[in-house]
């Protein structure tokens, strides 16, 4: 972010301000799929974050196959999408 005040010369003033300024952190998701923690890749640590979420989990990104819960089927597609 960068913010810039210029005097226009003669006798002009320069007054700036900056009021009520927010910064959020926006992380894009992964495209690679089965990829739940955003490392790049499918491993151990996705496993982990599917056996988190186990169970019913409507719209949740461990839910790989889609079906609205997060069970068997889930771990063994991201078994099958390992590196």
């Amino acid at each position: 972010m960068r913010f810039i005040a210029r005097d226009l010369g003669g006798d002009s003033n320069v007054d700036a301000g900056i009021d009520d300024v927010q910064v959020y952190e926006f992380t894009c998701p992964s495209t690679v799929e089965g990829d739940l923690d955003n490392d790049g890749s499918v491993g151990p640590s996705d496993i982990a974050v599917a056996l988190l979420d186990f169970g019913r989990c409507i719209g949740c990104l461990s839910d790989v196959d889609g079906t609205g819960d997060v069970d068997g089927g889930d771990i063994s597609l991201l078994l099958l999408l390992m590196n």
